[in-house]
């Protein structure tokens, strides 16, 4: 297949002949790439295994900061070396076991189509756990089937898996996986077992372990091909078949087992293509007219009889976008119907449907759930007929000018397009809502788009910072609230994104049940990860952090969740570190002592953040307030926002920094900041500082963040120290905010995500906010057994470091006894040795005695 030569081939020049099967092949590998490069962000370092001739490596590279492509076929990477030219771009040639080594730590490997192609996943997966940083991605596509193959269909490929066993292979490697149906250019997230189809998997959190039994994970293995014996089609002698009964494909190339006894009655079509499986047993009865399409597979138990006319399909087409539906692909789910079944004239069953023993279907009765043994199923009384209803989301720019710019918003639809072109992909309606020169723009690009204009409505430019006033407090303005009315009864979305918050828009989303998120950047300066506020009550000020901070006040992580928010704090908190002569140079470059520094960190004042959330008029008022607490151990350094450099301030002696210093330079330089509610306060409280709120924080929670807007008391400045990584808030705090509060740059583009989190807030209580909590399931249970079984496998690690440490501890305890024996023998020889020294002096005494009395005697009277 030239599709498979075209990442693996050794052929010279890589000369590929494409039919059009090929052509269909390349452009799903193609999206399947552009899959990947969502999952990536600017700063990552990317590894993409089995490379082939270097195209994906090439898409890859516009989405991140630099890829490096391996592939075993020193042809293929000579192609790819020559081809594809960019300094963000390299090529290696080696295999992955053999060369991790000797790669560079990255952030992210992507690895598609190649699983399969390798006999054993631990050749690939424990070469890229080497490869993969602590907080590393792994981005995967293979083909998976109703059972695990080691022989498949497929001549290039070696083994292929079932979703289950494949995810039970990426559960033991990484913390949390998630699975992406893929339908052509399409992905669709999915928690059920699947039979057929292509996946990708995106992986995160590695654990660094390899697997020890590979039988324990992939445990849905076909016995028959596993064994090498080709099953066969086969009608039992005693079985009856009318001689109109057709097969397609042919009897000889399908796969059908009719049994002893059963009968197949005329006009019967049966389709079984792709070796899906007819299974007939033994006495059962198939009636007149009847069609089966077992592609999926179909099992019919023993003495089951199926009426005339009637429809069992394995098999669906898809229904997702407007495209004829021949082109949209089919999903494929076996049928299974147990014995001493009666089914009547008539009846559909579809595919994954499971009927058990003994059960009766009633005549013209449409079977689309699985049926409990010793039920009786009966056709509605009625046909109810509905007309499809698209759904629709409305992206919500301010419609009036602010700060006397009628294209402020454009950067924000430049956002908003990326995030409304993936919910095209998901087969929602789009419309979008701007000032009337902003929807021009936004029309000419080809979006559904209202303004004032359309309304005959026409704001007073000159009164806009008024009426932001009012549209943030949610005060009445009967001109804004008209519009907004006029607006959505017109477009009637079920979602309202809207950037920044208006308060009135709020009001009238809540009051006609459709669902509004507020967004706004969380954090975006580089290196930190950009996250994303989607807060459902508002952003900045006007959020529910801390409410969902309180409502989750007794939520204890798992082992899992800390060790995922202890990586995500150690990543963020490394941003903010400085040396000690650093700090001695700033010191000496703004005239500062050596003592507690606070920074003071100035906001715009006309930002939306200042007007509802604080009481300052002006920067100045807020600079007069803290230098109200300075203190001779105390020194203060204010920073101007980027926005208003060019403000005018009155601080004293006080060292004003406009750009000289970087933000997280001065944050790790600082020992407390100041901060009205800037984000600036969230990234010092992450990096470890002590932090002071004068305003409406979103982040001030009361465990974490001194909050000062009735005052400071003394107290708070004898010790400026903030909190560290141990801190059981602060780990808690990093995990629902980063994972759970906060949007991740990749999910904020992802419509999916914001579907989901439509979904399942529709499905909990109006006041909670357990809707966040949702990484990748719409029910709360999903997600209580996920973690169950995370846990299990952590607490199996942790329970193996305990043994490991007791095996120390004893062993500790063994040297002790013999160090403490061996100094016990160092004394004794010691004293021996202290002992012998005292016998040859006392020898040496009585000698000398004994050589005197010789001479003595023998006339030597000395």
């Amino acid at each position: 297949m030239a599709t498979e030569r075209l990442y693996f081939s050794s052929d010279e020049n890589l000369d590929i002949e494409q039919n059009a099967y090929d052509a269909q092949n390349i452009e799903r590998h193609e999206s399947r790439y552009y899959f990947a490069a969502k999952q990536l962000t600017s700063e990552m370092s990317v590894l993409d295994c089995a490379c082939g001739s270097g195209y994906g490596s090439d898409i890859l590279k516009d989405f991140c900061n630099d890829v490096t492509g391996v592939d075993i076929d020193q042809n293929a990477v000579d192609f790819a070396t020559s081809k594809y030219k960019s300094e963000k771009l390299k090529y290696v040639c080696g295999d992955i076991r053999e060369i991790s080594n000797a790669l560079h730590k990255v952030d992210t490997v992507v690895c598609l189509e190649t699983l399969e192609h390798v006999p054993d996943p631990r050749i690939l997966l424990d070469g890229f756990m080497k490869v993969l940083k602590d907080d590393g991605q792994f981005v995967v596509s293979t083909p998976v089937r109703e059972t695990s193959r080691e022989n498949p269909l497929n001549s290039f490929h070696v083994l292929e898996y079932t979703s289950d066993d494949l995810r039970r292979v990426l559960n033991h490697y990484f913390y949390q996986v998630d699975v992406y149906l893929q339908d052509q250019d399409k992905f669709y997230r999915i928690d059920d077992n699947i039979f057929w189809g292509f996946v990708v998997a995106v992986c995160k959190y590695p654990k660094n372990e390899t697997i020890e039994d590979l039988d324990l994970l992939i445990k849905d293995k076909e016995t028959i091909l596993m064994n090498k014996i080709t099953e066969q089609s086969f009608i039992s002698e005693s079985a009856s078949v009318a001689g109109s009964v057709l097969f397609k494909p042919s009897f000889e190339d399908g796969l059908y087992n009719v049994m002893d006894g059963a009968e197949i009655r005329e006009n019967t079509v049966i389709e079984s293509h792709n070796q899906g499986k007819l299974y007939l047993g033994k006495k059962s009865v198939i009636g007149y007219n009847c069609w089966l399409n077992t592609t999926g597979g179909i099992y019919i138990g023993d003495n089951t009889l199926i009426g005339a006319n009637t429809v069992i399909t394995s098999s669906s087409h898809h229904f997702k976008d407007n495209i004829p539906i021949g082109e949209q692909g089919m999903s494929f789910k076996k049928v299974t119907i147990g014995s001493n079944v009666w089914i009547g004239s008539n009846v559909s069953i579809l595919e994954g449907v499971n009927i058990g023993d003994d059960c009766v279907i009633g005549a013209n009765s449409v079977v689309k759930k699985d049926v409990l043994p010793h039920s009786i199923v009966k056709p509605a009384d009625s046909i109810v007929t509905q007309n499809i209803v698209r759904n629709k989301v409305v992206f919500y720019l301010l419609p009036f000018v602010i700060r006397n710019d009628t294209l402020t918003f454009q950067c924000i639809y430049d956002r908003y397009k990326k995030l409304a072109e993936s919910f095209v992909e998901q087969n929602w309606d789009v419309a979008f809502i701007a000032t009337n020169e902003l929807a021009n723009i936004i029309r000419a690009d080809g979006w559904t788009c209202v303004s004032p204009s359309d309304y005959n409505i026409a704001y007073d430019d000159s009164q806009w910072f008024e009426r932001w006033k009012r549209v943030l407090n949610g005060k009445t303005d009967q001109q804004h609230s008209g519009f907004i009315a006029q607006a959505l009864n017109e477009l009637t979305p079920e979602m309202v994104f809207c950037w920044n918050y208006d308060g009135l828009l709020k009001a009238y989303c809540n009051g006609n049940n459709i669902t509004v998120f507020f967004n706004e950047l969380g954090l975006s300066r580089a290196p930190n990860p950009v996250i994303y506020y989607s807060d459902s009550e508002g952003v900045n000020s006007t959020s529910t952090l801390k409410s969902f901070w309180k409502e989750f006040e007794d939520f204890k992580l798992s082992e899992n969740e800390l060790t995922i928010a202890r990586l995500t704090l150690g990543k963020v908190k490394s941003n903010y570190s400085i040396t000690e002569e650093r700090k001695n140079e700033i010191r000496a470059q703004l005239g500062l002592a050596d003592k507690k520094t606070i920074l003071i960190a100035l906001q715009v004042e006309d930002d939306s953040n200042i007007v509802a959330g604080s009481k300052f008029e002006s920067m100045q008022q807020f600079i007069d307030e803290c230098l109200t607490y300075s203190q001779d151990n105390l020194q203060f350094i204010i920073k101007k926002h980027p926005a208003q450099s060019q403000c005018t301030i009155n601080a004293g002696s006080v060292s004003v920094i406009s750009e000289h210093y970087s933000t997280q330079e001065l944050i790790a330089f600082a020992d407390a900041v100041f901060t009205i509610n800037s984000s600036l306060g969230f990234e010092a409280l992450v990096a470890g500082k002590k932090v002071f709120a004068f305003g409406t924080a979103p982040y001030a929670v009361p465990e974490l963040v001194v909050e000062a807007e009735k005052g400071i008391k003394n107290e708070e400045f004898d010790t400026l120290v903030g909190h560290g990584s141990d801190d059981t808030a602060l780990v808690k705090f990093v995990y629902l905010t980063y994972h759970q509060y906060f949007f991740a740059e990749n999910k904020f583009f992802n419509a999916e995500f914001h579907i989901r989190r439509f979904l399942l807030k529709k499905s909990v209580q109006k006041n909670s906010s357990a809707y966040f909590f949702d990484s990748g399931s719409y029910f709360k249970e999903r997600e209580i057994l996920v973690n169950r079984f995370q846990n299990r496998v952590l607490q199996n690690s942790i329970l193996g470091y305990e043994k490991w440490i007791e095996t120390l501890k004893v062993t500790e305890k063994n040297a002790m006894e013999i160090s403490e024996w061996a100094q016990s023998l160092n004394l004794r020889v010691q004293e021996y040795e202290e002992k012998i020294a005292q016998y040859i002096a006392a020898a040496q005494q009585k000698r000398n005695v004994f050589q005197r009395l010789c001479g003595f005697l023998k006339g030597n009277r000395n």
